[in-house]
């Protein structure tokens, strides 16, 4: 009887310390010690940059995004593959001799990879129309099959996501109407790239979807939509869709006064929510600032997080890009904002599962120069991963960008701890990249979206000027003037309408840069 008691007072002890470890570590998660941050950079000479990142099927990264630095055209899809650790295992280039832009990527159910953007080298028209392009490569980076879809105008893909047949949706925009404007594009494949319907959303305006997922067998698509704004200017718009394409609902939402809103990103968040991230653009103050909010699956917002009303300064920028879930039901949001060391910045924040931000997590990566985030991805391990692009570090002008946290930060105290390291890459310099790229020169345009004022700068010790030419979406050359090397270039594009346009900087007949404008007059 006395060892019978005795064993039960230590196994009532040994339970009474467990539990008093386990709350004591709960109530110590905001007191860890600092973490740190490993940089990653990889490319070569010239512009690199990676738009997405999926956990690879040995716990590393499959980064994919766009180079000018190698490949067999002007820019090519740049896919990097590194270990769990970041360090570089291979990368390769895919596309055709013109431009291709990747912009994401998925698992596929076979254990291969498919990477989707857009390319004006398959087209078959004398226009060189942009069309969606995707492709499926294996575990080794082997092109298996690529595909491209010409509508007969400019079509771009910027996001995708997996659907229960193993096939895809593709999301973007469409210029193939009948107004001349943008559409909202949908793409729906099958395992094996065949397009099984593409379907076209919006109105007589530009409108576009950014990003996409599946949730209790429906699609829900987000992005911005100027045909039917609340308030006179373009609206955040997110739209419920049937695996059919059929749309079944929609809802243009304007946060806060007439701003021009748009979402890059959708990430489901529970069973009965998802989590958006995106911006909105301030036309009297040149300002762009950050929106974060949760909305239910009948698109009845559940709370706004951060509305996109706070101005810091004229000309400050901050814009969310990807959306993802961390520990203890807190999210994080990578994207791109002022306020780094340098010019703007890779940017991570935390909130928690009652949407109160949290202060030891607002992290700015990057260096002196500008540095961009684009993506990212919560691992099995319990780490964060963000992707984009850097200026401040690499071989190049800008080079791949890959941030990774240590720990699962967004439950420790503030990062300052830094470690850096950089991979230059060793593909082949194709006689086009060449031929239609001069190296070491960074082209960066603000603001944009723009009322008509737009600043450029090029970063260049080779070259004293260059070659800037606007073009509308139709392949139209506008205009065209000399612009200066470090220097501010102000370009008075006041007379253009409300749209998008395309400007190239160009030496010599060769093209340095090309860049996207929006240009607004609400």
């Amino acid at each position: 009887m006395p060892t019978i008691t005795r064993n039960k007072k230590i196994l009532l002890l040994t339970l009474c310390l467990s539990l008093f470890f386990f709350f004591h570590s709960e109530a110590q998660v905001h007191k860890l010690p600092a973490d740190t941050a490993f940089y990653y950079t990889y490319g070569g000479v010239n512009n690199d940059e990676a738009r997405d990142v999926v956990e690879a099927y040995d716990k590393g990264y499959l980064l994919v995004g766009t180079t000018s630095s190698f490949g067999q055209g002007n820019t090519s899809f740049y896919i990097v593959k590194t270990d769990s650790l970041g360090n570089h295992k291979w990368s390769n280039t895919q596309g055709g001799a013109e431009n291709d832009w990747a912009y994401s990527v998925q698992r596929t159910m076979d254990s291969c990879y498919l990477v989707v953007g857009y390319s004006n080298s398959f087209s078959t028209s004398s226009m060189h129309n942009y069309s969606a392009y995707y492709l499926k490569i294996d575990r080794n980076g082997n092109l298996l099959w690529q595909k491209s879809i010409d509508k007969g105008a400019w079509s771009f893909a910027y996001g995708s996501c997996a659907m229960p047949d193993s096939g895809f949706v593709l999301c973007g925009q469409t210029y193939a109407t009948a107004q001349g404007n943008a559409d909202a594009y949908l793409i729906r494949i099958n395992k094996n790239g065949d397009t099984l319907w593409t379907r076209q959303y919006g109105g007589n305006k530009d409108d576009v979807f950014n990003s996409i997922c599946v949730m209790h067998n429906r699609l829900y698509a987000v992005g911005a939509n100027a045909s039917y704004p609340a308030d006179g200017i373009a609206d955040a718009w997110l739209a419920k869709i049937d695996f059919n394409g059929n749309l079944l609902q929609q809802n243009f939402v304007a946060y806060t006064g007439p701003l021009q809103e748009t979402i890059n990103a959708i990430t489901p968040y529970n069973d009965s929510l998802f989590t958006i991230g995106g911006s909105a653009f301030h036309p009297d103050s040149n300002t762009t600032v950050g929106i974060i909010a949760k909305y239910d699956t009948s698109l009845a917002v559940n709370s706004v997080i951060e509305s996109g009303d706070l101005i810091v300064s004229k000309g400050y920028y901050e814009s969310y890009y990807k959306v993802l879930n961390t520990s203890y039901g807190s999210i994080c949001l990578v994207g791109t904002k002022n306020g780094g060391l340098g010019g703007t910045g890779t940017f991570l924040v935390g909130f928690n599962q009652y949407n109160g931000f949290i202060p030891d997590f607002a992290f700015a990566a990057g260096g002196v120069q500008n540095d961009y985030g684009y993506s990212g991805l919560y691992t099995s391990k319990g780490k964060i991963i963000a992707v984009g692009s850097t200026y401040s570090y690499g071989a190049g002008s800008d080079d791949v960008f890959l941030v990774r946290l240590n720990s699962d930060s967004i439950k420790n105290t503030a990062i300052n701890t830094f470690i850096i390291n950089s991979y230059t890459d060793t593909l082949s310099l194709s006689q086009a990249s060449i031929r239609n790229y001069a190296p070491n020169v960074a082209v960066s345009i603000y603001p944009n979206p723009s009322t008509g004022s737009i600043h450029l700068f090029i970063k260049n010790t080779l070259a004293p000027f260059f070659t800037m030419k606007l073009y509308s979406v139709l392949g139209e050359e506008l205009s065209f003037q000399r612009v200066y090397s470090n220097a501010d270039n102000l370009l008075d594009f006041s007379f253009l309408n409300a749209g998008n346009y395309f400007v190239t900087i160009e030496q010599n007949d060769r093209v340095v840069s090309s860049l996207h404008i929006i240009i607004s007059k609400e």
